[in-house]
């Protein structure tokens, strides 16, 4: 009636040469709504699997994929070293452009393994 329980609206993502730009995703609210419409999916900085937890503060939100590209990073790369018995200090560090909750680019690090994803934006660009 007074549009209290009204959901809001997934942003539109704007497509350039380069790709979607999600600069427009400044809140949680709206990835949150492009969680649901398939546009963005969650990631866990700290995997499940290595003992993160489902929590706001270990969850970014992303496009669809990249998450299962990180998760092909952690379960088949460092993984095995884990398993082989190495102290790995693990690290997942975002990197953000401009208000956007998307991150640009993420960067893992464990032992020797040291890989940076590219999401979008300026990071596409980089060599």
């Amino acid at each position: 009636m007074f549009g209290f329980f009204k959901k809001a609206p997934a942003p539109d993502i704007p497509t350039g040469a380069d790709g979607p730009d999600f600069s427009v995703v400044d809140s949680k609210k709206k990835a949150l709504a492009l969680v649901k419409q398939g546009t963005l999916e969650p990631l866990y900085l700290l995997p499940l699997e290595f003992g993160g937890r489902a929590s706001a503060s270990n969850t970014l939100y992303v496009p669809i994929g990249v998450a299962q590209i990180k998760q092909g990073i952690d379960l088949n790369q460092i993984m095995p070293l884990i398993e082989q018995g190495e102290e790995v200090e693990y690290s997942a560090e975002p990197e953000y452009q401009g208000n956007s909750m998307v991150p640009i680019a993420l960067t893992v690090n464990a032992g020797p393994i040291n890989a940076t994803i590219k999401i979008w934006g300026e990071a596409l660009g980089r060599e």
